[in-house]
């Protein structure tokens, strides 16, 4: 279904002028890469609106896509966003796309400030790098308020129930890590969120309310993959 969504995306975004053109590399000081395939890249910076929420802004940057050229499957590159429930389940996918060695439309979606975002990178295949990370952990967009965005949120202290990460386990946590190795220090499987061709995630309890989410990606089809982010919230 993501993958029809992501073809329909693309098709549109091209065809529709709505969007807003990104920045240039040389204006885009705010803008951080969260998710990358086959030398494309998708960019993303926050807006706080002073209100709880916050505007999430991607582009994707395809100057140097693909890579490796692999026929009509990476005609087009796109990268995206979606909504992250509370429960880490994704909705409303948007895409940010354009032909090979091009640079897409900026694109946004409103995200609680104590909320999760959801970013992708993807071809004409289909989604093949998923990433989740805290609204908090997007860097603020050039000009944002800096007063709103650094308002931290408080953790309600409860104890949680079964087995969770702690401080010290999460500080564990090293990128180059399998799976089967998170578990190892964390001392639970997780569950798994979502799985793309090149990258999954997975969540586990934080001891003391919460969740941690673990982004774990690999190089190429025949690797397993390894964690390539962490995040706590």
């Amino acid at each position: 279904m993501k993958n029809r969504l992501l073809v329909v995306a693309v098709t549109v975004a091209l065809f529709c002028g709505l969007a807003v053109l990104a920045p240039a590399p040389a204006s885009a000081a705010g803008w951080k890469v969260v998710s990358s395939w086959n030398g494309g890249k998708t960019y993303a910076c926050a807006s706080p609106n002073g209100d709880g929420t916050s505007t999430v802004k991607v582009y994707w940057n395809g100057r140097n896509y693909p890579a490796k050229d692999m026929g009509d499957a990476t005609r087009m590159g796109a990268g995206g966003l979606a909504h992250v429930s509370g429960r880490l389940k994704m909705s409303g996918w948007t895409y940010s796309s354009a032909d090979k060695g091009a640079v897409g439309p900026t694109i946004s979606l409103v995200r609680p400030d104590k909320g999760w975002v959801y970013f992708v990178s993807g071809s004409t295949y289909g989604i093949m790098v998923e990433v989740v990370m805290p609204v908090s952990a997007v860097p603020l967009c050039p000009g944002a308020r800096t007063a709103a965005a650094t308002a931290v949120t408080q953790r309600v202290a409860a104890a949680a129930a079964g087995r969770c990460v702690t401080k010290r386990e999460f500080r564990s946590l090293r990128k180059g890590m399998t799976v089967r190795k998170v578990r190892t220090v964390v001392g639970a499987k997780g569950r798994l969120v979502t799985k793309a061709d090149f990258s999954q995630v997975r969540r586990y309890k934080r001891c003391g309310g919460g969740k941690v989410v673990v982004n774990f990606k690999k190089s190429k089809k025949a690797k397993p993959v390894v964690l390539a982010s962490r995040y706590r919230r």
